[in-house]
């Protein structure tokens, strides 16, 4: 995933954070000659780097790199930390616990900033953050996200944090079979007649895919709701993005969901649907990879975009947006930097921070390593990299991690995205047309209700992929019975805390 995600960002620090890297030099008395300025040593910002759990041979070169650079504008040093992504949302506690020294931190990814708040792992550099002119200028409104009492905590990795839903599509076959597809439709149920279309063409592949039905809920519900920062379970209870009074509900309980499934279920019925992805496991990218599907829905991001797609499905594909983009806080924390509070030197931390931000040169070593080395440029176009023949991220000696360095329209971009992905970023912004949601930088606490959640998800686990795929025959009775089994554990005290809370955070707004 080094750059499936593929995302990101000569420096000019302000006097702030500048006095913060060398004391002034002291004077002897009048009659002693004047003493000779002394510099602080430079300061090691210690990063932690999430990997897949391999190792990444170059790190060391990359470091000493990056240090030419680095050393004489900051008077920092750099030194990577690795950590694999199944280890990744216990390690900073532990480091922290264990009084392990650690600098920037990933606060997202398979963390989030309120919860590693709460634990006491991260320090507050709102001060700092806000002497830091790239820094602000990039991320503005979306700070709100890692703002927690009043305190900045944390930093989004990405300036281009919204999402929306689309149809991606085999754009060889829809020219094959003349499939005429929309270039956007307002809702999922509006893709039916294309669907109808692929099932009468005759061609092998069925219209979509619903995968294996795990983690389905938000693009099966066309982006309409807002999952307060549990995107993967919605066991907090979500807010309907047509509701103006900010009401919690159980999305599972709603009338829109209960529809959707009988829907989903009515497309399996009829062909639509590939029906062995749920008992092969396929997600639905699988689907289309092993070319068992015309199309499928996934959520866009600027990192997972349809040159993103295309190259991870192996497959031409066009795109079909559905419905609006919005941008959340779990969106905007996806990649987000805070600063462990066993750094040393926060000062120094978020200046290095700054310089990420500031310095392209800085972010390309971070990401993609050195040219000639670990990446090529791509003639004819004017970001576009990829690996030198016969190298990919995992021998190309540096690339098999999932951090994002710096601003990433100014970074190079991997293939196979393109010049054209440089030019979309902005829709993926509040200036570009999406839309903020209500929430933007609520957090909910759950540690009121941490045995009703882990009920819940034992609930939500057993009855929503079947649902989701569906495979349900008896869609109306499997629907009840899940629903009775939230309530069953509880799910009205989780929605209650959680209502209470996002209420008082309302009132300060």
């Amino acid at each position: 995933m080094k750059k499936a995600l593929a995302l990101l960002f000569a420096l000019a620090l302000i006097g702030t954070l500048a006095a913060c890297a060398a004391p002034t030099a002291t004077t002897a008395p009048t009659s002693a000659p004047t003493a000779t300025p002394t510099l602080e040593p430079p300061y090691e910002v210690v990063i932690e780097l999430i990997n897949y759990g391999m190792d990444i041979p170059d790190l060391g070169v990359i470091e000493q790199k990056v240090n030419e650079i680095s050393l004489p504008k900051t008077n920092t040093t750099i030194k990577f930390k690795p950590v694999a992504v199944a280890d990744q949302f216990m390690k900073l506690s532990l480091w922290v616990a264990a009084n392990e020294k650690v600098d920037l931190a990933m606060t997202g990814i398979t963390t989030n900033p309120g919860n590693l708040v709460a634990q006491g792992c991260l320090q507050p550099i709102t001060d700092l953050v806000h002497n830091s002119p790239t820094i602000m200028s990039l991320m503005g409104d979306y700070l709100a996200a890692g703002t927690f009492k009043g305190e900045i905590y944390a930093v989004p990795g990405i300036a281009y944090p919204a999402a929306g839903m689309s149809y991606l599509y085999r754009s060889d076959l829809a020219t094959q079979y003349s499939i005429t597809v929309p270039a956007h439709v307002n809702s999922l149920l509006d893709l039916e007649p294309i669907f109808a279309a692929v099932k009468a063409s005759g061609m092998a592949q069925y219209a979509t895919s619903l995968g294996d039905g795990k983690n389905q809920t938000t693009s099966m519900m066309d982006n309409s709701f807002d999952p307060l920062g549990d995107p993967s379970y919605e066991t907090n209870g979500v807010i309907m993005l047509n509701d103006t009074t900010n009401t919690i509900v159980d999305i599972f309980e709603t009338q829109a969901y209960h529809d959707r499934v009988l829907k989903l279920r009515d497309w399996y019925n009829k062909g639509y649907v590939d029906t062995l992805s749920y008992s092969n496991g396929y997600s639905t990218h699988d689907s289309l990879a092993n070319d068992t599907a015309f199309g499928f829905v996934a959520q866009i991001g600027a990192g997972s975009n349809v040159a993103y797609w295309t190259g991870s499905t192996g497959k031409p594909l066009a795109e079909c947006t559905i419905g609006e983009k919005t941008i959340s806080a779990g969106g905007a924390m996806n990649m987000s930097w805070g600063v462990a509070t066993t750094s040393e030197r926060p000062d120094k931390a978020i200046q290095f921070l700054e310089l990420m931000f500031s310095d392209v040169s800085v972010a390309n070593l971070l990401n993609y390593g050195i040219e000639g080395t670990h990446y090529v440029r791509v003639d004819g176009t004017t970001q576009v990299i990829r690996y030198p023949d016969g190298k990919n991220a995992f021998n190309c000696g540096y690339g098999t991690f999932i951090n994002w360095y710096g601003d990433t329209k100014k970074t190079w971009v991997m293939q196979p995205l393109d010049d054209k992905f440089i030019a979309s970023l902005d829709g993926f912004t509040k200036a570009g047309g999406a839309k903020m949601l209500a929430s933007f930088g609520y957090s909910f606490d759950s540690t009121n209700v941490k045995t009703e959640l882990t009920a819940i998800t034992a609930v939500v686990d057993q009855y929503r992929s079947p649902l989701e795929a569906g495979v349900v025959a008896d869609v109306e009775g499997q629907y009840q019975a899940f629903v009775q089994a939230l309530k069953d554990a509880n799910i009205a005290k989780v929605i209650a805390e959680n209502q209470t809370q996002l209420n008082a955070w309302l009132a300060t707004k």
